[in-house]
């Protein structure tokens, strides 16, 4: 009896009954008691650590993987229609344009799509790219204008606005970027209006990148699409000389040159857009070349003799310019393969294109 006692003392002692203690209130005990959970939920290594962070990065990469498939498969289509987002992000971000009722003001360039998106719209041409499926060169080429001229956009209506900051600001210039300009231009005089003598290192570069790359790689497309010719454009991207023609892009390069004479890659991709775009195979092409001169060429190239009086290379693609604009007939055409088909073969054998968003090394031509 002694040892039931016992036990009967030690089992009410050590398990008390729950909800007895006279201390405790309704409210509190539940208040306890979600306390608990809500404490203990996280240890739970199922919910946390496995199997919802597993699922989600599978979910993520398969979404990916489509998004990219969809990109490269519609060809121009899909690249221009990725640009275009991405263009609209950085221009957004820079208060250039409003954001979307759908959109997230935290996104950000994908610098990735928008590299990849590039090179793939650059190998087109050439048909180094096995994922394009739907060509149609009409659209194609108005998808391309309409993603040029926005990138054109995005960076003109922000070079304004760092000049007019920096007509606000006065002499205050907190930028070594502004001060060193300012300094250039007192100092100086005309020789901060040449080009620099890296092809691809501006300070410029650092903002609205995206949109400065977009350009880079129009002109580089450009100048590839300018290679095809009449009679193997039917073959490879039919009527490719005639979309050129219909979208003026020959205008849009002209117009953007005289707006970055001293912006050394736009210059040298965008005199390989025009001299390509306004030759067919060995003739020239005289609808471009007098487009060019309407817009200006002939100007163009008076500012670019003197912006790139110290680059040899620059001087020899604005001289071949230069003499297809002042041709007086089609019999002077035989004079374009005569008198520049040397200058151009140096061009060729000095100078190799550098390849997208790399640094081209220093080249001596003799």
């Amino acid at each position: 009896m002694g040892n039931e006692a016992s036990s009967t003392t030690n089992e009410t002692t050590t398990n008390p009954p729950s909800n007895k203690d006279p201390n405790l209130d309704t409210p509190t005990a539940a208040a306890t008691a979600t306390s608990n959970t809500a404490r203990d939920t996280p240890h739970d290594p199922t919910e946390t650590t496995s199997v919802q962070p597993k699922e989600t990065l599978e979910q993520k990469l398969q979404k990916d993987i489509d998004r990219w498939k969809s990109i490269t498969q519609n060809g121009v289509k899909g690249v221009c229609a990725a640009l275009e987002k991405e263009l609209h992000v950085e221009a957004a971000h820079n208060l250039l344009e409003d954001w979307e009722d759908d959109e997230s003001t935290a996104s950000v360039p994908d610098v990735k799509v928008v590299d990849k998106c590039i090179q793939v719209l650059i190998d087109m041409p050439s048909e180094t790219s096995d994922y394009v499926q739907d060509r149609n060169t009409t659209r194609d080429m108005e998808l391309f204008t309409n993603i040029f001229r926005h990138a054109i956009h995005i960076v003109v209506s922000f070079d304004q606005r760092l000049n007019d900051q920096d007509l606000g600001e006065g002499e205050n210039f907190t930028s070594k970027k502004k001060r060193k300009k300012k300094t250039n231009r007192g100092e100086e005089g005309e020789d901060e209006l040449r080009l620099s003598q890296s092809i691809h290192d501006h300070d410029t570069d650092d903002y609205v990148p995206t949109a400065r790359k977009t350009i880079r790689g129009c002109l580089i497309f450009l100048s590839e699409v300018g290679k095809l010719t009449t009679t193997d454009g039917t073959d490879r991207w039919y009527g490719m000389k005639d979309a050129i023609k219909e979208t003026h892009v020959v205008s849009i390069v002209i117009h953007l040159l005289h707006a970055f004479t001293t912006h050394n890659s736009f210059v040298f991709w965008g005199l390989n857009a025009l001299y390509f775009c306004c030759r067919d195979g060995a003739e020239n092409d005289w609808e471009n070349i007098e487009e060019m001169r309407r817009n200006g060429g002939l100007e163009l190239c008076e500012t670019l003799r003197s912006t790139c009086s110290n680059d040899t290379t620059m001087l020899v693609h604005v001289q071949l310019l230069h003499t297809m604009m002042t041709m007086k007939d089609d019999d002077d055409e035989d004079l374009l393969d005569v008198s520049l088909a040397g200058a151009a073969q140096r061009v060729a054998n000095v100078f190799v294109s550098p390849e997208f968003g790399k640094k081209q090394k220093s080249v001596m031509v003799e």
